[in-house]
């Protein structure tokens, strides 16, 4: 439909990659962030405060699995987009 309403392929492109990252990186934040609270919430419990430990989040290896996330979301998004970009303007039109 962006491209009936006067898009350029290219922009129709970046509009669903621009899409799709902003989905992804809230997912990855939100799940990071869950994640850390479940982890802070467990050793705070009772049944950890008689053993003495100590709670020590891996930065590097969350920092690496997010990028994983977000490059593995960004590559299967990528031929979907230059698939949609590319759909003839009266194809796009056509309602079945």
């Amino acid at each position: 439909m962006l491209r009936a309403i006067g898009f350029k392929r290219s922009a129709v492109a970046l509009g669903l990659l621009l899409e799709t990252s902003f989905i992804a990186i809230m997912g990855i934040v939100s799940g990071v962030a869950l994640a850390l609270l479940l982890c802070f919430n467990l050793f705070d419990s009772e049944e950890f405060a008689t053993i003495d430990l100590a709670l020590v989040v891996p930065w590097w290896q969350v920092l690496l699995i997010a990028l994983f996330a977000y490059g593995a979301s960004f590559l299967m998004t990528v031929i979907p987009s230059r698939q949609a970009s590319g759909i003839a303007i009266a194809e796009a039109l056509r309602y079945e």
